[in-house]
């Protein structure tokens, strides 16, 4: 079965099960997979190796923008 990864991945679903099931300090994993610690700790803390589903357009909202001479002005929830 073919491994879908977002474009910027850096691990594999089997490294991230590797981390979360290992007990060897954050900066050995991360020296061990070549990644960087914040990683390590990123998935320590996930319940899944899966990426998540992020629907572009919808996450993070971003309100309606106005240009005001060249320069963009983001309205705000009122009028």
């Amino acid at each position: 079965m073919p491994v879908h990864l977002h474009k910027q991945a850096t691990t594999t679903p089997e490294v991230r099960a590797s981390i979360q099931a290992s007990d060897e300090p954050a900066s050995s994993l991360a020296e061990k997979f070549g990644e960087i610690e914040q990683n390590v700790y990123k998935w320590r803390h996930r319940d899944s190796v899966e990426d998540r589903i992020v629907v572009v357009g919808l996450f993070p909202y971003r309100p309606p923008c106005l240009k005001i001479r060249g320069r963009s002005v983001y309205k705000s929830g009122g009028t």
